[in-house]
């Protein structure tokens, strides 16, 4: 095409030449050129111009440039009212529109009697592009959260002729709408019919899905279980088995039937021998072990309970060993972190946080991985490192705008600062100090972090830092529980210069604030003797 364009430039096929090389071009996913060509022979195209800008609409499209294809496929529909592409150009509009959410945008196209996709529909009814319409209508109502109208844009289909698969569509997003609605039984009846309609075809599985989270709404767990179940093996798809085991898991788990749901995964592993999701069953089994200890663990039911964390740390690394690819690895590895480390397992531990920091993707499990190496290090005496890993998660959280991400830089810095203490490294708990006033002064680490910097101050001989620090502690918390501790760190660093009439100052002053202080018989037994001392013969103190 492109050789008969260069040698008959005249010709009157040229357009044509160029609209199926364009369409050649798309096929070939090389939007952006068809987009191109097309555009720069659009003033010659002639009676055809509104194939030109169908097809520079769907090179748009297909690029996932949706506002620029919304534009395009506008001006077809508004400058063309004869094209035969009118009411298909008109749909791709509004398609493109809900790409990209812009639902009151939506709603407004395919609802306005005067526009285009109202008045190219009036002269086909029953359109299949008039049906998807309707579908894409109630669609946009649904996730504005108008049920109702939602609703009656569905009703407005089931006279007119569709193939099952749309009719399907429409059966499907309509249990959506009542289990939203809060109507989940009369959803459920709904997916029955939908069940019918789907049959044994490639819509099978979307529709068990739905049943069974009706089930759970309506808390019928035992039936949600049974449904999930029927998704497990055969042609369901993967991503359709992986959330049935996890859920058939987590069911099972919430009504306590913990060998229940193992004993259900390990009989789908005898029957599914190189089954695709064969990872996520390794992965569901550790993931039960690991949480069955959590819960008994609390409880101290069982005389045995660690044996639930070998048993998860050993499924976890089978994962990994036999899926080394999987994309269950990374989280794995982390699990298997989590499960040597309430076990005691603290250099083991390490290593496995270790190597989940380097499969995993950045995220928050990422981040929450890293966190962990570094306590890891910390136990282990690897101050250096726990501080690099602190500052890591600090750096790369503080920032994030992801759920539950920013919540980690708080602990971070607290733990960043207690390393750095362990470490003498007063100007990295300083700084850490500084950000916790800075970004949390009401959080739960800012006055403990206060009365430890300044502890780590004292034991350096700094004591006129480390006032300056308790005295700061004084006036942000003045009614903080850790009041009495600064009062007699103070004192300390008195002791500290030798400053004894300060010291006992302190102490004395200590004792009338904090009289009902559990610590106060001791202070009496330490403290008045030397007061009383002191005040007797100074150089007996020397």
């Amino acid at each position: 095409l492109g050789a008969f364009v260069a040698k008959y430039p005249k010709s009157t096929n040229v357009v044509e030449a160029i609209l199926l090389q364009a369409e050649a071009r798309l096929k070939l996913g090389r939007f952006s050129e068809a987009a191109a060509l097309l555009n720069d022979h659009l003033d010659k195209a002639g009676e055809r111009s509104d194939e030109y800008l169908y097809w520079i609409g769907q090179a748009k499209f297909q690029n996932a440039n949706y506002s620029e294809a919304a534009d395009v496929f506008g001006r077809l529909a508004a400058k063309f009212p004869q094209s035969a592409r009118r009411l298909e150009a008109a749909l791709d509009e509004v398609a493109s529109n809900a790409k990209l959410k812009q639902w009151p945008r939506v709603i407004e196209l395919l609802s306005d009697t005067n526009g285009a996709f109202q008045s190219a529909a009036s002269l086909s009814p029953t359109n299949e592009m008039v049906y998807r319409g309707g579908l894409l209508l109630a669609e946009a109502q649904f996730t504005l959260k108008n049920y109702q109208a939602a609703e009656a844009a569905l009703t407005t289909l089931t006279n007119q002729q569709a193939g099952a698969e749309l009719n399907w569509q429409r059966q499907f997003l309509l249990s959506r709408v009542q289990l939203a609605d809060d109507r989940a039984e009369e959803a459920l009846q709904s997916t029955k019919e939908l069940l019918v309609m789907a049959g044994t075809s490639k819509l099978r599985p979307e529709s068990v899905s739905l049943q069974a989270k009706i089930f759970e709404q309506l808390n019928r767990t035992n039936d949600a279980i049974v449904a999930y179940q029927e998704n497990l093996g055969g042609d369901v798809p993967v991503e359709r088995q992986q959330q049935a085991l996890f859920k058939i898991a987590e069911l099972s788990m919430s009504l306590g039937k913990w060998d229940d749901a193992t004993n259900k995964l390990e009989i789908f592993l005898r029957q599914n021998t190189n089954s695709p999701v064969e990872d996520v069953v390794l992965f569901t089994l550790g993931d039960l072990q690991l949480k069955k200890y959590l819960a008994n663990s609390e409880t101290n039911s069982l005389p045995d309970a660690t044996n639930f964390l070998r048993t998860a740390a050993a499924q976890f690394q089978t994962l990994v060993d036999k899926f080394p690819n999987s994309g269950l690895a990374g989280k794995a590895l982390l699990n298997k972190g989590w499960s040597l480390w309430l076990g005691g397992d603290i250099a083991g531990s390490l290593n496995a946080f270790q190597s989940a920091t380097r499969r995993l993707p950045f995220s928050g499990e990422q981040l929450v991985a890293r966190f962990k190496w570094a306590d890891a290090q910390s136990r282990l005496n690897d101050f250096a490192g726990a501080i690099t890993n602190y500052n890591f998660v600090v750096n790369r959280a503080q920032p994030s705008s992801e759920p539950g991400v920013r919540e980690l830089v708080e602990p971070a810095l607290y733990q960043l600062l207690r390393a750095s203490l362990d470490a003498n490294d007063l100007k990295s708990a300083s700084d850490a100090l500084a950000k916790i006033l800075d970004w949390y002064p009401n959080g739960f680490a800012a006055a403990t972090g206060l009365l430890l910097t300044g502890q780590g101050f004292t034991l350096q001989q700094d004591t006129t830092r480390a006032r300056e620090l308790f005295g700061d502690f004084e006036r942000r918390y003045p009614t903080n529980s850790l009041l009495p501790e600064v009062r007699l760190a103070i004192a300390r660093t008195y002791e500290q210069e030798q400053g004894w009439t300060n010291a006992i100052q302190q102490y004395d002053d200590w004792l009338v604030s904090f009289t009902n202080n559990p610590a106060t018989a001791v202070r009496l037994q330490t403290f008045v003797p030397l007061s009383a001392r002191f005040r007797r013969s100074p150089s007996t103190l020397t």
